[in-house]
């Protein structure tokens, strides 16, 4: 009897050890956010048979992978990213651009237009012109249903590699952080293939930057200065081979 008993109080003793890790912490006892759990499972790993545990930086997944941050929340790191379609060689030239704002709005656009032939190191360019547009820029219409909180829209390249058509903008969007000259060098990004660089929209930019605060492609209030070197990169590894 004193055998069995000494046997049952050692097996509970091995089994509670067997709970923890070296730092004496027990692991079923770990409680993580739902969100997190959905991305480790998202990239086809078990979340439900062994429990998932934290160990410094990284998630302990299957017993013995370790999973970094990086890894985990790779898809919402700042990168230089593109939409699906982007301007064919014989499209990405001479882009013409029709300005159908006025006042402060037209000459933010110009500036735009400006910003990005003077930055692209000669693999797109852009022209005002006043018909036989290639891209519409003008203000948004009731009937386009635009959020008061959305400054502008643009439509990106289509399946034939022409730019993206259409350049709605908001007249009664408030600016705050950002003048609109950003704002519409940023659509024009969109038009030409960007997709934001700090979101998990579009597809990542093969060799480009994977953190990039300064770029114009960033979205919302977070927009960057300017055209970075970063989107200039960018840039060149997706028509560079245009010009070979």
């Amino acid at each position: 009897m004193k055998k069995l008993l000494v046997f049952a109080m050692a097996l509970t003793l091995f089994n509670c050890q067997d709970d923890l890790n070296e730092n004496g912490d027990n692991l079923e006892q770990q409680t993580l956010d739902p969100a997190i759990l959905n991305k480790i499972e998202a990239l086809g790993f078990d979340t439900t048979s062994t429990p998932v545990y934290t160990v410094g930086d990284d998630y302990i997944v299957e017993n013995d992978i370790a999973l970094t941050k990086e890894v985990v929340f790779g898809d919402t790191t700042e990168k230089q990213r593109r939409s699906r379609n982007i301007l064919s060689c014989g499209n990405r030239m001479n882009i013409r651009v029709r300005n159908r704002l006025s006042g402060v709005h037209s000459t933010a656009l110009v500036t735009a237009v400006s910003n990005w032939n003077s930055n692209s190191n000669n693999l797109v360019s852009f022209t005002i012109v006043t018909n036989n547009q290639d891209i519409n820029v003008r203000f948004a219409t009731e009937a386009d249903g635009l959020r008061p909180g959305t400054a502008a829209t643009a439509r990106t390249p289509d399946g034939r590699g022409r730019a993206g058509a259409l350049v709605r903008v908001n007249r009664s969007f408030t600016i705050r952080n950002r003048p609109w000259s950003t704002i519409l060098t940023h659509e024009l990004g969109h038009a030409i293939g960007f997709a934001h660089t700090n979101s998990s929209s579009g597809s990542f930019i093969t060799g480009s930057q994977r953190e990039d605060s300064d770029s114009v492609m960033n979205s919302g209030g977070t927009t960057g200065c300017c055209i970075s070197n970063g989107d200039r990169e960018a840039l060149t590894i997706l028509y560079g081979s245009c010009r070979n």
